[in-house]
């Protein structure tokens, strides 16, 4: 009688140790899914790359930010002429930014060299919002690089407008691009923004 409670007591210990191993294993395996989850931005991948054109700052801090969240590289788009505060105080009729925006053919020059981001198949393309869409130096971009084939998420800061018309205007004028979908994100936006925003995509 001895031996046969010995016997069940060992089979119940077994079972015990093959159920905790189990779980355990099972645990360790959805923490790695999560965390990979996490770090590819909700399954976009690893061919990724942010490109941004900041006027003043804020929509560096938030490219800086996506990329840091992707581990993607991050390029940005140098004008040729930088921008002075001058040139950007739109309370001025003739400041450089106003004449831009009021000139559709307008086309500042880029001195970065960006076409790494052609080995990207994922493309996060940001800038502030000039006259409610995009600063005339995105077109230049857009116009200078063959990103067909690609997928194109732009996002913009600024403290009212939002993107949409952005979005409208550049899926109008490239159509052969696959520009996805585009968000504002405030001056100073952190990274749980930032992460909300590519878990959703």
């Amino acid at each position: 009688m001895m031996f046969y409670m010995n016997k069940r007591i060992l089979s119940a210990a077994a079972a015990l140790l093959t159920l905790m191993a189990f779980s355990v294993f099972a645990g360790g395996s959805s923490e790695s899914s999560s965390a990979s989850a996490a770090s590819s931005g909700g399954g976009i991948g690893s061919a990724a790359a942010v490109v941004y054109f900041s006027g003043t700052g804020n929509t560096e801090s938030v490219a800086e930010t996506i990329g840091r969240v992707l581990d993607a590289p991050v390029y940005e788009i140098v004008p040729e002429v930088p921008y002075t505060s001058d040139d950007l105080n739109y309370n001025v009729s003739d400041c450089r930014a106003n004449l831009e925006m009021n000139d559709a053919s307008s086309r500042p020059g880029i001195a970065s060299e960006l076409s790494a981001v052609l080995d990207a198949d994922v493309i996060f393309l940001g800038f502030p919002i000039w006259w409610g869409t995009a600063p005339r130096i995105i077109n230049t971009f857009l116009e200078a690089y063959d990103l067909s084939g690609r997928t194109i998420y732009l996002f913009c800061t600024s403290g009212g407008t939002g993107i949409a018309r952005s979005v409208s205007e550049l899926s109008a004028a490239y159509p052969e691009l696959d520009i996805a979908s585009g968000i504002r994100f405030r001056r100073g936006a952190g990274e749980d923004a930032v992460s909300d925003w590519l878990g959703s995509l």
